[in-house]
């Protein structure tokens, strides 16, 4: 004897319930995405080149992660500006930690 299939698409009904399932543990999870770059992008004329956050937040949002964190360390080609940006950074995540 098979297993009860699923109507719409033919898959074993077990299959749909552990996707479904699947589905509900991935909306219950909250990423975190640190991203370091040698500009600063996060705002003023270098803004519009940003490409990186908007598409992981546009494929992370397809699978269903929808609530995205950014923890950006930026300037990093600048060593007068890096160490300042890392510690910013720094402190960033350990207040989401917190």
């Amino acid at each position: 004897m098979s297993a009860p299939l699923c109507r719409d698409w033919g898959w074993p009904a077990a299959a749909t319930e552990r996707a479904q399932r699947r589905a509900r543990q991935i909306h219950q999870q909250y990423p975190i995405v640190f991203l370091a770059s040698g500009g600063a992008y996060a705002e003023g004329p270098a803004k519009a080149y940003d490409f990186v956050e908007p598409y992981l937040r546009a494929v992370l949002g397809f699978i269903g992660l929808t609530d995205v964190t950014v923890v950006r360390v930026e300037n990093q080609a600048s060593p007068d500006v890096a160490q300042e940006a890392r510690a910013g950074a720094m402190h960033a995540t350990h207040a989401l930690a917190a």
